[in-house]
């Protein structure tokens, strides 16, 4: 595992304002030949509007940056034997903390056949997520998904929206447990703020039965921090932390990322009948 800190250099690039050119050789010299797809991931959005005040803030917020920077090393020190340890596999992946076009606090990605933990600065500034418990959340869960990408299946082929929904719940669970399994700790939720824990296990049953027909309609209320499931904002991610609890009782971690979308389907199904977590 390879740890890059690429936060350090952006003074060096950005002396006076944010240059979407000179962002380009930023990120190209960083991953090689990575600026294209990159920028391709935010072509939907109005980036003078949406991103580029974001990534401004964050240029500026030199306390903040330092802040997010002792977290980030002190949370990957050693990072690998500890997963190791726990899982009896080591990752091979570069975890690089930089400044991203509002990509997403975290994003897990190949170039050139290596994978990449990417952790955008702006958006953990942005978000608020300048804590170490948030850093630590945000980390370890990315890394849950690339553990899912090499030693299970991370991505499937879909006949339907709501199997696709279904997946992400199930993917995102996979890297909630992954995260608390690293932190010893299975109520470990960074998202746990204003209530939301206290929320999500008083209204469990009603979470999973709105997911299941909201899936039908792919109507997603319950990933990105845009959405908002009864006035809380990544609701899904507590539901799919359970779905898996719930399949560990019959079935292996291990075993578990290596499921199709129909074994998915088939725990689903159980886990909406289920009440003995709720």
């Amino acid at each position: 595992m390879q740890v890059i800190d690429a936060t350090l250099t952006l003074e060096k690039y950005f002396q006076n304002a944010f240059d979407i050119a000179i962002y380009e050789r930023y990120i190209n010299e960083l991953i090689p030949n990575s600026f294209d797809m990159i920028y391709q991931d935010i072509a939907n959005y109005d980036f003078k509007n949406d991103c580029l005040p974001i990534i401004d803030r964050a240029l500026r917020e030199k306390a903040l940056q330092q802040e997010i920077r002792q977290h980030f090393h002190v949370i990957v020190k050693d990072l690998n034997h500890k997963i190791a340890a726990i899982f009896h596999k080591e990752l091979t992946c570069t975890i690089i903390l930089y400044l991203g076009l509002c990509n997403g606090a975290g994003w897990v990605t190949s170039f050139n056949d290596t994978d990449y933990v990417l952790l955008g600065i702006e958006k953990i500034i942005e978000l608020g997520w300048n804590r170490k418990k948030d850093m630590i959340g945000l980390l370890y869960h990315e890394l849950g998904h690339v553990y899912q990408k090499q030693f299970g299946i991370l991505e499937q082929d879909f006949d339907s929206k709501s199997d696709e929904m279904i997946w992400q719940l199930f993917t995102e669970g996979i890297a909630m447990v992954f995260e608390q399994k690293i932190v010893d700790d299975r109520y470990f939720y960074h998202q746990d703020k204003n209530g939301w824990l206290s929320f999500a296990e008083k209204n469990i049953a009603q979470i999973k039965n709105d997911f299941a027909r909201d899936a039908q309609s792919a109507k997603n209320r319950y990933f990105g921090d845009w959405c908002d499931y009864r006035g809380y904002g990544d609701i899904g991610y507590y539901l799919g932390t359970q779905l898996i609890y719930y399949i560990l009782k019959y079935v292996k971690f291990d075993d578990i990322i290596n499921f199709s979308i129909a074994e998915v389907n088939k725990y689903w199904k159980e886990y909406l009948k289920d009440t003995s977590l709720e």
